[in-house]
């Protein structure tokens, strides 16, 4: 049985605009992609699945998409043990994974993603919103699951991983990165900022420095107008030592992923403070950094570039 079916009384307007009857190219690829995602992946998901399909569609995609790179990409095994719990185990490396979408957040909010102004030409990049929206669904995830293991409620074990994992694909803004900057994943775990080129106007002799500077927190606007300071640093707070490690990956429904290049968008950061510390080369796609950390700093090695193009 096919995921996408036509029904009017679907609240999600992506799902009934994919399952809607038609000739159109662009929609049929991706009805299409959704489909082989839902094919590979239909025993792994809960028994209501394809129910919030039709009220949550994104979040049921993110699941899909990743547990698809899990299971034909990488070849972890994923295993859906409880609807209670993580969404999936994966068990060829002993790993909790836990999937969340980020989202705009409500339109009225103050720190919400506003849409882009194409003609615009003194339009920003968000950088801070995103970085926000990151923020907040990692700290209500581990949050979450720190509640569950304190209360022993998941049967999740003391030495076994946890990854929390991001869909970034259904932000309306995309995810820019500068030339020898860090991606903004990055910086909503750790305490990384723009990148600073600076040298002395005086003296034509000295040498330039060109570094990535610090930033401990962004400002985030309340709803009654105060502002707060939001930390950037959340693998740095001992509060998320439980987690891992971070995918972070951009997948959508509307821009088809062909098998082969499935999980090419992942970035994968590890946790340098986690109690138990993901291997190198475990989530072997993409982009996967490595981060050491000791009393004295804190290193982000280069990033390894995993080959994504295998049949």
């Amino acid at each position: 049985m096919p995921l996408l079916e036509h029904d009017n009384q679907a609240k999600d307007l992506g799902y009934r605009n994919l399952a809607i009857e038609t000739d159109e190219p662009l929609i049929l690829a991706a009805k299409q992609h959704v489909e082989e995602l839902y094919k590979c992946t239909e025993d792994l998901q809960d028994r209501k699945f394809k129910s919030q399909a039709k009220s949550d569609f994104a979040s049921c995609y993110s699941e899909m998409y990743f547990a698809a790179v899990a299971r034909h990409r990488l070849n972890l095994n994923p295993i859906h043990r409880s609807d209670a719990g993580p969404d999936l185990f994966l068990s060829t490396i002993g790993c909790w994974a836990e999937i969340v979408t980020a989202t705009d957040g409500a339109s009225d909010a103050p720190n919400s993603l506003s849409k882009p102004k194409i003609s615009d030409m003194s339009y920003d990049y968000p950088e801070e919103e995103i970085i926000l929206r990151l923020t907040s669904v990692l700290s209500d995830k581990s949050k979450k699951l720190l509640n569950d293991l304190s209360n022993n409620r998941i049967g999740i074990k003391p030495d076994q991983l946890i990854v929390i994992c991001i869909n970034g694909g259904w932000l309306s803004e995309p995810m820019l990165c500068g030339i020898n900057e860090y991606p903004p994943i990055i910086k909503a775990v750790l305490e990384v900022g723009k990148r600073i080129y600076w040298r002395p106007v005086d003296d034509s002799d000295a040498p330039a420095y060109d570094q990535i500077g610090y930033r401990a927190d962004i400002k985030k606007t309340k709803a009654d107008g105060t502002e707060v300071d939001v930390p950037t640093g959340y693998f740095s707070s001992n509060e998320h030592s439980h987690i891992s490690a971070v995918v972070f990956f951009t997948a959508y429904a509307g821009h088809p992923i062909e098998r082969k290049k499935w999980g090419g968008d992942f970035i994968t950061i590890h946790n340098p403070f986690a109690i138990n510390k993901l291997n190198p080369g475990s989530f072997r796609c993409g982009i996967e950094y490595i981060v050491n950390a000791n009393d004295k700093y804190i290193e982000i090695h280069a990033p390894i570039r995993h080959e994504v193009n295998k049949s």
